[in-house]
């Protein structure tokens, strides 16, 4: 067997290896991307159900000036999968809330463990008068009442949409 013969050889095996990791990417690229799709389209989940001791604290309260200065709740009102620790409330008694993906760098105010959420994803601000709502440059982006935002005002009612879940604002 020649010099030439032999090179040729070796070169069609590394060849042929690199088609076969090419290939192999492709398909785990195409696994990755299905199972991504099947939790999207996944059965929605009843709306999540108030705890009785939510429901006793703010029964307890008479006059909206006990909440602070800086009120307002964060209700769940839908989930596209399930997730893990996902409270039905977050009350807001901070004026500069984050909301993001649970880490073990705990850098955001309500921690929830969802794939499709940023480390920092969003940040609520009170000004005083009003809340709003920051898109923190988040993979997925922010929705308030189906829109797009990166910043905007919200109002008593909206729909705030991170990730897979979807919280009304109440104030």
């Amino acid at each position: 067997m020649s010099l030439i013969e032999l090179l040729s050889s070796i070169f069609s095996y590394i060849f042929i290896t690199i088609i076969y990791l090419f290939i192999f990417s492709i398909i785990r690229l195409i696994y990755k991307d299905i199972r991504l799709m099947s939790r999207e389209t996944a059965e929605p989940l009843p709306p999540p159900v108030k705890p009785r001791e939510l429901e006793v604290a703010f029964s307890e309260i008479e006059d909206e000036d006990d909440y602070g200065e800086y009120f307002g709740v964060l209700r769940v009102v839908y989930t596209r999968q399930q997730i893990g620790k996902l409270s039905d409330e977050y009350i807001l008694d901070k004026d500069v809330v984050v909301i993001g993906r649970a880490s073990r760098r705990g850098q955001s105010d309500i921690q929830i463990d969802d794939a499709f959420l940023s480390s920092e994803h969003l940040k609520l601000t009170f000004d005083g008068t009003y809340w709003f709502a920051q898109d923190l440059n988040s993979r997925n982006g922010t929705f308030v009442n189906g829109e797009s935002i990166e910043t905007c005002k919200l109002k008593n009612g909206d729909e705030i949409s991170v990730g897979s879940v979807i919280f009304e604002l109440e104030v």
